[in-house]
């Protein structure tokens, strides 16, 4: 698997328009088979649930790698 782009959820960005998870969606949207995106978030801004949900609307799998208290770092890849 080729992580493709990182993405740090656990600032609040200045305006919506460079908000990184619209970033986030529109790489999901074009991940290829074998291909996955690092995304590190802070559960209390961007809850992992809400992750989940875009996974699953997008076909993507979601992993954690590592949490500590709320900081968690995940992957998204795309396996089929």
């Amino acid at each position: 698997m080729k992580i493709i782009d990182r993405i740090d959820l656990t600032q609040n960005p200045e305006s919506c328009s460079q908000h990184p998870l619209i970033r986030l969606k529109n790489i999901i949207e074009k991940l290829n088979f074998n291909e996955a995106v690092e995304v590190l978030t802070d559960n209390e801004i961007i809850p992992v649930k809400a992750l989940e949900i875009i996974a699953s609307k997008h076909n993507i799998e979601l992993k954690i790698v590592e949490s500590n208290k709320q900081i968690y770092k995940i992957i998204l890849f795309k396996n089929s």
